[in-house]
């Protein structure tokens, strides 16, 4: 008997859970810095004391996620934005340098002429973008 009721229990418990509400979403926030060094925010002092005081992003990092092994997918601030926002490398998406910059000029021993990558300006209005995916999502 008690078997019996533990097992009605077991299927009827489930069925309470079903009109329950999803807990709402996470808040979405991402800071990109430019020209900023790995530990120069203080959360990230490791090796050594950061000099750096930033008490509000270090409040922001206890809360959230930090990136231990993230890397920038290129060396200048405009590819990586567009890579960070687009998912795409900056080779893929043809933002390899600054507008208003000079692509990088080719340093080989023997002087091979290069093709300078083309730049193909301003990311597409219709570029999906993780704003885009968020906001499907419906943040």
């Amino acid at each position: 008997m008690k078997l019996f009721k533990l097992f009605i229990l077991s299927i009827i418990l489930p069925f309470f859970s079903i009109g329950k509400e999803r807990p709402s979403k996470p808040n979405v926030v991402l800071i990109l810095t430019d020209d900023l060094g790995w530990q120069d925010v203080k959360c990230y002092d490791i090796d050594e004391p950061s000099p750096m005081e930033t008490p509000n992003i270090d409040a922001l990092a206890q809360k959230g996620v930090k990136f231990w092994q993230a890397y920038s997918p290129a060396p200048t601030c405009a590819p990586s934005r567009c890579a960070i926002m687009s998912g795409n490398h900056p080779a893929r998406a043809q933002k390899t340098h600054v507008v208003g910059g000079a692509p990088p000029t080719p340093n080989h021993k023997f002087a091979w002429s290069m093709i300078a990558p083309w730049y193909s300006g301003r990311m597409p209005a219709n570029e999906m973008t993780i704003a885009r995916v968020l906001q499907q999502n419906g943040y």
